[in-house]
């Protein structure tokens, strides 16, 4: 409901990795591409109806460079002007769950109750029989305890609320909240001369994509843009002080964030608090934080390439090419040792 909208079919090496490594049945063979083709469907997964100048950077960047780069494909209907996917959808054109795959259950029988956050699953004689939940049936007033008897329960609440929810209920599985996995996203944003202005048309329109090669200490990622808002981008650009982050805000048309989605081999821990609530612990593995430097030049490059007058690689402190403009014949020197800097970014 809140994502926005990207669509990338698990690739052929990683559905082998599945089957082999992880013993998963039916992710190897045909099974799974029927699957995947009927949710194409199902979810009206098509082109992106237009490209906005924030994804325009990455196909000029990338084709300037003879990096791959393709039009995205996405699960929304009819839309690609308002911008505010990722907060929802006003128009209902984004094939989501809720308008897709919950709607057929309601149709077919399905009784779904909202505003009833599930506080712990019940078990009797070590089987699992049902929930309990906290519901308020206006959504704010009194709240009175639900409780759902099932033959069969899906606990689905999410890498960081599943852990708390079998915590809570009393289990003590040893991998209960371990080894959590997430995709790390360097960020990169270049100005350009050019209004971008990045939350407005379609969400996401294209990426680029990076396949390792034997021997690299790297893995493999994917850029794409990202569709912030100014509430957004004020909470994830640096702070340099008052004057330096209001005179960055003030030229916020003009940037183009890039953002890489890497796949991790570090791992977390979810764990319940005294509160009742979820904390999170996290380490990036060293060959995480190398795939995460090479990403940082790769858009870097890609920016560039674009016609970014400057660019910002975003994180404490950041580290800037550009801003204050070049000495005549001296932007090549910079760049390179620009990119030196990225090749030991600190996260």
């Amino acid at each position: 409901l809140v994502n926005w909208m990207t669509c990338l079919a698990p690739p052929a090496p990683l559905r082998s990795e599945w089957a082999s490594v992880h013993g998963l049945d039916g992710f190897a063979g045909e099974e799974l591409a029927a699957d995947i083709a009927a949710l194409e469907t199902e979810l009206e997964i098509s082109d992106a109806p237009n490209i906005p100048p924030k994804d325009a950077v990455i196909l000029r960047g990338a084709g300037a460079l003879g990096y791959k780069a393709s039009v995205i494909r996405r699960n929304g209907v009819g839309c690609g002007d308002c911008g505010t996917c990722p907060f929802g959808c006003r128009s209902g054109a984004k094939r989501s769950g809720l308008r897709v795959h919950l709607a057929e259950a309601y149709r077919t029988g399905a009784r779904i109750v909202a505003d009833a956050p599930v506080s712990r699953v019940l078990m009797e004689h070590g089987a699992v029989t049902g929930v309990e939940a906290i519901h308020r049936p206006d959504g704010a007033g009194h709240a009175r305890r639900l409780t759902v008897r099932a033959r069969q329960v899906v606990v689905a609440a999410g890498a960081l609320r599943t852990p708390v929810i079998l915590e809570r209920s009393g289990l003590r599985h040893p991998a209960i909240g371990r080894h959590l996995r997430l995709h790390p996203v360097p960020v990169v944003a270049g100005r350009f001369a050019e209004p971008i202005e990045m939350w407005r048309w379609t969400t996401q329109a294209a990426r680029s994509e990076y396949r390792s090669q034997p021997g690299e200490d790297v893995r493999d990622y994917v850029i794409e843009s990202a569709p912030a808002h100014p509430g957004l981008v004020a909470l994830a650009f640096p702070w340099e002080g008052t004057d330096a982050f209001a005179a960055m805000l003030e030229r916020l048309r003009w940037f183009a964030p890039l953002i890489a989605i890497t796949r991790d081999s570090g791992e977390g821990r979810v764990r319940l608090t005294r509160a009742g609530t979820a904390r999170v612990d996290y380490d990036l593995a060293p060959g995480d934080v190398a795939t995460m430097r090479h990403a940082l030049v790769r858009m870097a490059r890609i920016a560039r390439a674009a016609g970014a007058q400057a660019i910002v690689a975003v994180g404490t402190p950041p580290a800037w090419h550009g801003r204050d403009g070049f000495p005549p014949g001296g932007e090549e020197r910079a760049f390179r040792s620009f990119e030196e800097r990225l090749a030991r970014f600190d996260f």
